[in-house]
């Protein structure tokens, strides 16, 4: 539920106040049914459940989008508490490792524009570290159970003076973290509205291939 939650507030936050119809619009535009495995129906369900633990608050629209029905009229809009659990949402896809859910990371690389630049390349950096440290763990087990090691395949980009990380905006322009040591580097204008990383993004940023 939490990658739907992150998507889902999201995608309010960008357009509220923003009719249910046009956030699974939006959404479904990002292709998460095929990198999160999030069902557009789903998304009417999250937007219910959101507005049930006060994250979000509903307003009714003199316009009906997407049907004519009470629910065709119903506006959604982040509560503070909605602001600051989407925030959470985005620094622990950022900061902690899930390796067995990249669609975190994937959700968390659509909204990272939410944080400030420092922030995000901390939190860059304390991923690598953290992957540096399960590699190096993996790497004691096998020398004690008999095998041979993994071989770090990860190469970070390396400039004389400043490193950056660039990632394209909705708009098409271009945002630059500079000063970001030790930042891969990855290819401009790989997103889509709303700030989505496409999943090859991330494997380039990883070196993942």
């Amino acid at each position: 539920m939490s990658v739907t939650r992150l998507l889902v507030l999201g995608g309010v936050r960008i357009l509220q106040p923003a009719h249910g119809y046009l956030v699974r619009r939006e959404l479904a535009t990002w292709q998460i049914e095929r990198w999160a495995n999030v069902a557009p129906g789903s998304i009417y369900n999250a937007l219910r459940t959101l507005t049930r633990d006060g994250l979000l608050e509903e307003h009714e629209a003199d316009i009906a989008v997407g049907g004519t029905g009470p629910a065709a009229r119903a506006t959604y809009t982040l509560t503070a508490d909605g602001e600051s659990e989407f925030l959470r949402l985005v620094r622990d896809a950022l900061w902690q490792l899930h390796p067995y859910e990249p669609s975190r990371l994937l959700a968390a690389l659509s909204f990272w524009w939410a944080l400030s630049r420092d922030e995000v390349i901390a939190a860059l950096e304390a991923r690598r570290s953290q992957i540096d440290a399960r590699i190096a763990g993996i790497g004691y087990e096998a020398e004690t159970s008999g095998r041979t090691p993994p071989r770090r395949t990860t190469s970070w980009s390396t400039c004389s003076s400043t490193r950056h990380t660039c990632a394209g905006s909705a708009s098409g322009s271009r945002r630059c973290w500079n000063g970001c040591a030790a930042a891969p580097t990855v290819s401009p204008g790989r997103t889509s509205l709303g700030g989505l990383a496409d999943p090859s993004l991330v494997r380039e940023l990883f070196n993942l291939d």
